[in-house]
């Protein structure tokens, strides 16, 4: 990826890069997945810095967010086979359906039909926050909620 990455910002300069998703690629590393996916973690933040432009990474939560009870909203140490995501990344950012659990109501009283949760969980230079978006899951968008200024 680093490679590709080098030779297509040689060509025309990236200014955003995406991974779908961390888990699915192959590091170098001798060792365990988790020192694996830990250094496949740190390799994208050199990434990054190397191109001047941000790496959007996605990655599997554990199957631990199954097992709790309540609302089963994903925590920063769900993230699945490295505490290092959580550490090399900048910024966090669980989605979360409330009515795929059959929740009805957010803790506000807003109706999680059509809604999705951006859990900004991580935000090395800014606020942590949680901010809600109409969805539509069968066309696959998201859209403001906010009244028309």
């Amino acid at each position: 990826l680093r490679a590709k990455c080098a030779r297509l910002h040689s060509q025309h300069p990236l200014s955003l890069v995406l991974v779908d998703y961390i888990q699915l690629m192959r590091g170098d590393t001798k060792g365990n997945r988790e020192q694996e996916v830990g250094s496949i973690s740190r390799g994208l933040k050199e990434l990054a810095k190397e191109l001047n432009a941000p790496v959007i990474a996605l990655s599997q939560l554990s199957r631990d967010v199954e097992k709790r009870g309540g609302e089963k909203r994903p925590m920063l140490s769900d993230l699945r086979e490295s505490g290092s995501i959580e550490q090399d990344a900048d910024c966090i950012v669980f989605l979360w359906r409330g009515e795929y659990y059959n929740i009805a109501e957010y803790e506000d009283g807003t109706a999680t039909a059509d809604t999705i949760l951006f859990d900004i969980a991580k935000h090395r230079n800014g606020a942590t926050d949680e901010i809600i978006a109409g969805c539509s899951m069968r066309r696959g968008i998201f859209h403001d909620l906010s009244p028309a200024q």
